[in-house]
């Protein structure tokens, strides 16, 4: 399988520059097996995704999204604490 960028680069530098520019820019991700949701700042998205590419891992491990889990009620899921 080809390694490669999960979120397309222009992606990730739009983000980045949203957030020079005062805005706030993050990444959600779901994982669905385990039922958790975890919400990154860009720039910590960024160095995740770098680390595994040059790794030549084919997954992210959830491992590294340690400490950024946000609460769900449901349908409901609970960011802006995160966000702040």
């Amino acid at each position: 399988m080809h390694n490669k960028p999960r979120i397309a680069p222009h992606q990730i530098e739009f983000l980045k520059d949203f957030e020079k520019s005062g805005g706030k820019s993050f990444i959600c991700v779901k994982f669905s097996k385990v039922n958790k949701c975890y919400l990154l700042p860009i720039d910590k998205y960024s160095q995740i995704e770098q680390d595994a590419l040059k790794a030549k891992r084919k997954s992210i491990p959830i491992a590294s999204f340690s400490g950024h889990l946000v609460n769900e009620r449901g349908y409901i899921l609970d960011y802006l604490q995160e966000v702040e």
